[in-house]
């Protein structure tokens, strides 16, 4: 995957990317949030030497976008729905099942956010090529 954006801060050896929200993930509003509502702000690796303002092509390794869908989807969907399969066998209501579901996937919502927040250097972006330099 690649998205071109332009460097608005250098950071050592990474620099910070604004670029335009891609329409894939206009609703998830996951990364950080950009100046505007349809940009978004991330952190890559400065594989090719970028300085301040120029325009760079970012490149999300697969694996890392194919785990970032798991943790934003699939793990909270297979808890909630547990969760349901748990509280029918436990309470034996559907609106309590539903309640436990919701809060589980919550929980797990919250559990992923705190795995998250480690530094991951293996999979994180990386910005391959100067497009244009300012």
């Amino acid at each position: 995957m690649g998205e071109v954006g332009k460097v608005i801060e250098t950071l050592g050896d990474d620099v910070k990317v604004v670029f335009k929200r891609a329409s894939a993930c206009s609703k998830c509003k996951a990364c950080l949030l950009g100046p505007e509502d349809d940009e978004m702000i991330i952190i890559a690796k400065n594989l090719c030497n970028a300085k301040l303002n120029d325009k760079v092509k970012i490149e999300i390794q697969n694996q890392a976008y194919a785990r970032a869908i798991l943790f934003a989807y699939v793990i909270p969907l297979c808890v909630l729905f547990s969760g349901f399969v748990l509280g029918m066998r436990l309470f034996d209501s559907e609106l309590l099942s539903f309640i436990m579901g919701i809060i589980l996937m919550f929980s797990s919502y919250a559990i992923i956010k705190a795995i998250e927040k480690r530094p991951n250097t293996k999979n994180m972006p990386t910005a391959t090529e100067i497009i244009n330099r300012e």
